[in-house]
Formats: structure tokens, sequence, C-alpha cells
């Protein structure tokens, strides 16, 4: 046997035992890979609303401990900008309920006619019922 032949004999055996070991490994892969995935979940319910809860506490504390030191450093245009967009904002609001209540309104008022009659019919109905 040559060197060669002796080399590829070696490549084939450890390649055979490899696949023999997947083989037998796999199982327990799948389930660890499932008890992983179910572990993960239960961490995640478990901390996430403390997880939730500390990052609520940290911002409130930066705000409380440091606003007072960020809010006069916003720059000038940026403060004017958001001034802008607030009364803007407030603005549209005011001329959409402007537009909308009217409407809104008179179809109310124009389905006070069609819910009596439909109170009326569903009586009616309900006494021809009861006559039966």
């Amino acid at each position: 046997m040559t060197r060669m032949d002796s080399v590829r004999a070696a490549t084939g055996s450890a390649k055979e035992s490899v696949l023999h070991a997947a083989e037998v490994v796999a199982p327990y892969a799948g389930t660890a890979r499932d008890q992983a995935t179910h572990y993960a979940h239960e961490a995640r319910v478990m901390l996430a609303p403390k997880l939730s809860k500390a990052a609520q506490q940290a911002r409130e504390q930066a705000r409380a401990q440091y606003g007072a030191y960020v809010a006069p450093h916003v720059p000038p245009r940026v403060d004017a900008a958001a001034h802008r967009a607030a009364v803007k904002t407030r603005l549209a609001a005011r001329q959409a309920a402007d537009y909308t209540v009217p409407r809104v309104e008179s179809a109310v008022a124009a389905t006070g006619p069609v819910l009596e009659e439909a109170g009326s019919r569903s009586t009616a109905a309900w006494a021809s019922c009861a006559v039966r």
C-alpha cells in the first residue's frame, strides 16, 4: 500500500467516524436547541418587565438630574423649529375639528328619522310575531 492509499483510507475512515458521530449527536442537539429556545423564552418573559421598568426609571432619573442642564443647551434654531411645529399642529387640529364637527352633527341629525323608522318597524315585527 502506498502512502497515498494510506492517506485515502485514513480520510475515509475519519469521514465515516464524523458522519456516525453526527448521526448519534443529532437528536441530542435538537433537544438541546429546543431546551435553549424554551429557556430563552422563559428568561425573556421573566426579565422583560424588569428591564423595561429599569430603563424607565433610568430615563426618569436622567431627566430629573440632567434636564436643567440639557434643556438650555438646545440650539435656538431647533427650539424655534419645535415651537413652530407645535403651533402648526395645534392649528391643524383646530381646523380638522372645525371641519368635521358640523359634518358629524348633520350626520347624527340625519339618522334621527331613520332610527325612529327602524324602531317602529322592529316594534311592528315583534308584535306580529307575538300575535301568531
